[in-house]
């Protein structure tokens, strides 16, 4: 996707990292504002819905999550605190 954004927004390394990052903070706002003002449906659907919001929330955490794990972003050796060196290979 950084590549793709790179050249559809004719940008630079670090801003098209900057740029996808500013779509996921939008996402995750967006999210929460919806989920703030989701209406009632009765206590059955509503139990439901709270379950389904819940699996959505836990699938986005274990993904990053999970990413924290894997070799392509931290090789053996390698200090797992979050920041991943991406070259640039243009």
């Amino acid at each position: 996707i950084v590549a793709l954004v790179m050249k559809a927004h004719n940008l630079d390394l670090q801003g098209a990292v900057d740029h996808i990052a500013d779509m996921c903070r939008e996402s995750i706002e967006s999210f929460h504002a919806a989920k703030a003002v989701l209406p009632s449906w009765g206590t059955e659907i509503d139990k439901d819905v709270t379950m389904y919001i819940k699996c959505i929330e836990d699938w986005m955490s274990g993904s990053l999550q999970w990413s924290l794990f894997l070799e392509r972003y931290f090789p053996p050796g390698s200090e797992k605190d979050g920041v991943v060196t991406i070259l640039d290979r243009t």
